[in-house]
């Protein structure tokens, strides 16, 4: 008997053909994985914005969904900037959303001068692993 790697009563006829696939880590592109949407402008009511007057707290608004079939750690962070880019407000909630779960989240803001005010909403995975996990929103906010 011949040295192999198949021992008696096998030989090589015995060959068989196997395939395997898997995936390792998510098969989502990675701003798939929490997009936000829907952002918008509320009131402490809850009530919808359309323009805000200074020193009215205002409640910046959007929806998050894991599509991951795993819990999915993020942060939600909003930036607030002036009309000259300058940013006046950062602010953040973390947390982790379960397989498929949905969340509406907030982060309130209050101007102080009228002026044209822009927000910025970004999904990382975390503040120190600032990964994407969806594309950033934006939203104007005229204050008068």
């Amino acid at each position: 008997m011949k040295s192999g790697t198949l021992s008696f009563p096998h030989s090589p006829s015995d060959q068989l053909r196997i395939t395997a696939v898997t995936t390792v880590g998510s098969s989502l592109h990675p701003l798939e994985k929490a997009p936000a949407s829907n952002a918008r402008l509320l009131d402490s009511s809850g009530n919808t914005l359309n323009k805000v007057a200074v020193n009215q707290q205002i409640q910046i608004v959007s929806d998050i969904t894991n599509r991951e079939d795993r819990d999915q750690p993020f942060s939600y962070l909003v930036q607030i900037q002036d009309s000259n880019g300058i940013t006046l407000s950062l602010s953040w909630i973390t947390g982790a959303l379960s397989s498929n779960q949905a969340l509406i989240l907030s982060q309130s803001w209050m101007p102080k001068a009228t002026g044209i005010y822009t927000a910025q909403i970004f999904v990382w995975q975390s503040i120190v692993n600032p990964n994407a996990l969806s594309p950033s929103l934006t939203l104007q906010i005229p204050v008068t």
